[in-house]
């Protein structure tokens, strides 16, 4: 018999501020107005856990086999409004958002 070869594979998501028990203790100790600066371009709040975990259900299920590698951003476009300057980060360092 031929030696077996495990198959891994490994996609993760990168995720924005997610309405969790987490980000609940997290609010209260992040400086007030924090979260309430925070851009949520395309939900205009935060996701909840299972928004986050449908990306994740369809990255790792067997319609999506020959994905592996992919790191998918779930993060409602922040880190493309970073990028082309729509979301000034600022307001992560305490200044004023635009």
């Amino acid at each position: 018999m031929g030696e077996q070869v495990a198959r891994i594979r490994f996609n993760a998501i990168a995720p924005c501020p997610t309405r969790t028990a987490f980000m609940d203790f997290q609010e209260k100790e992040l400086p007030e107005g924090f979260m309430d600066a925070w851009p949520c371009p395309s939900l205009g709040r935060m996701a909840t856990a299972e928004e986050q975990a449908w990306p994740l259900i369809l990255l790792n299920s067997p319609l999506k086999r020959v994905v592996t590698g992919t790191f998918l951003y779930t993060e409602q476009g922040f880190a493309s409004g970073e990028f082309t300057g729509a979301i000034d980060p600022a307001f992560m360092m305490g200044g004023q958002c635009n």
